[in-house]
């Protein structure tokens, strides 16, 4: 018989290292927001430029 893993148990994990990261700065993007072909967020990559060169 096939072992299968305790999803819960799973998402549980996964809801940890998310809070995690939010505690730490990071935040929580929409996958509807996330540009596959360029791997990134566009909307924080701007901001991130605007931030860190206001010239």
């Amino acid at each position: 018989m096939a072992h299968y893993p305790d999803k819960s148990a799973e998402y549980a994990f996964q809801n940890q290292i998310i809070d995690h990261l939010k505690s730490n700065g990071w935040r929580v993007g929409t996958a509807a927001k996330y540009n596959h072909e360029l791997a990134l967020y566009a909307e924080d990559t701007l901001a991130f430029v605007k931030e860190s060169q206001p010239d």
